[in-house]
Formats: structure tokens, sequence, C-alpha cells
């Protein structure tokens, strides 16, 4: 059996999505990412690399940082977050990360699903590596090739027209040791049991196909979006990497 992993327009999460039904999976997430990371930012000097219409920024700044520098290449999403997600502890700026240049070093930065969107990705890598401190954290999110295109290589296009690149596991960890300490490596969304392709229980429960199918009420998406330890038996639909840059 093929996974089957419904496509979506959003590629960037909307404000109004937060509030619509039809999306309470992707929100969720979302949301998931920032809450698995906020625990680490309290009194610290935080970078959100591509933070959208600015929600994370805001969770970040509501968990304790210090500040929160949020940029995005796009100008209207930097609107919206400077509209709807204003605090004293964050910074909204158009910048594309590529060409973002610290002028001080970052305690964290946070970059989630950016990394498959870029034609250059060790240029960004290195960039986020320059704008660390020495031992500071890089927390990263892509999805898993596994589950997204499980029969394409590396070098072929990714099914989402979106996306660049995209890795598998063993790929994304290859990739981040050359400019990183990967301390980790979290799964998000089990889909399917590793070398049968059935489908996890936890994926079929939250199906909304299958859900619609059986006139059952929307799935609480939650447990199933969290960031988790990666288990041998499953591939997870979402990488997410912690790393530490490497002390000089």
């Amino acid at each position: 059996m093929t996974p089957h992993i419904a496509p979506t327009p959003l590629e960037r999460l909307p404000r109004e999505a937060l509030s619509d039904p039809r999306h309470r999976l992707l929100v969720a997430e979302h949301f998931s990412r920032y809450k698995f990371c906020a625990p680490l930012v309290p009194n610290k000097l935080v970078l959100d690399a591509a933070c959208g219409t600015g929600f994370g920024a805001h969770m970040l700044a509501l968990a304790g940082a210090r500040h929160v520098d949020a940029i995005d290449i796009s100008p209207e999403a930097v609107g919206i977050a400077q509209r709807h997600y204003t605090h004293p502890q964050i910074s909204f700026n158009v910048c594309d990360i590529i060409s973002f240049q610290a002028s001080f070093g970052y305690d964290v930065v946070v970059s989630f699903e950016t990394i498959e969107h870029i034609s250059e990705s060790e240029k960004y890598l290195r960039v986020v590596q320059n704008a660390l401190k020495p031992g500071g954290v890089f927390l990263v999110s892509t999805p898993n090739r596994a589950v997204s295109n499980p029969k394409a290589t590396r070098f072929e296009a990714p099914k989402n027209p979106f996306h660049v690149t995209e890795w598998t596991l063993a790929e994304f960890g290859e990739l981040l040791r050359g400019y990183f300490d990967v301390k980790e490596v979290y799964g998000q969304r089990s889909y399917y049991y590793k070398g049968t392709k059935i489908r996890t229980f936890e994926s079929i429960v939250s199906s909304k196909r299958l859900r619609d199918l059986l006139h059952l009420p929307e799935a609480d998406y939650e447990k199933p979006s969290q960031v988790r330890p990666l288990k041998p038996w499953y591939e997870p639909v979402f990488l997410v990497a912690w790393c530490q840059k490497r002390a000089r």
C-alpha cells in the first residue's frame, strides 16, 4: 500500500486557517513545533527564520524569550504579523534568510518547514551557523521523503511543487552534521510502519477522508501532532532536528 498524503495549498499557515476546521491538523502541526521549542527560549535571544504570519514568534515571546527577531521573505506575511502579533519582545522584518546577516549571536534559531523550499540549502545552513553563538541551538523541521514521496531519490523533484528538495531521515541527519552537532532527530505524525507501508492506527484515526466517510466528528489532532522521539518501527511525516553549533 502506497501512503497517501493529501496535498495542501497552504505552504504558509494563513491567519484565517487558525479558526477554519478544515485545517485543524495543519494548525496543530505548526503549533506543536513551537510548543516543542518553547522551553528552550526563556531569557534567550531568538531568531525565527521564515516566521510566516508571526503566530510562532508570538508563542516564543510569550514563552519568555528575551527578544525574537522574526524574518520572512514575504512582505504580505510580515505585514499580517505586524498587525496581529505585536509584542515588545518581537521585531518583524522582511528578509530572505539566504541574505540574512546577524549583527550578534543568537542563542536559538528556529526554522520550521523552510529548508525544503530553498535551492541553496547548504548556504542556508551556513547562514544559520554564522547567526548562532557557539553552543547555540538550531531547531529545524522538514517533510520526510520516505512518506511524502517514497519511490523518489533525493535528486528527483518532490511531488509538492513548492518544494525544491526533500530528505529521508538518514539524508537529513547527514546534511545537518556537516554544519552542527545533531543532538536528536524527532518525528511528528507517525504515518506508516517501516518495511510494510501499512498505515499506523494513529494516521487512520486522524484521516479526514475516513472520518467524513463514516460521519465521525473531527479528530483531536493535538496528540498525533506532537513532536516525539523516533520509534524504530514507523516513519513520521515530518522530521524535527535539535542541533547545536560546535564550540570553536
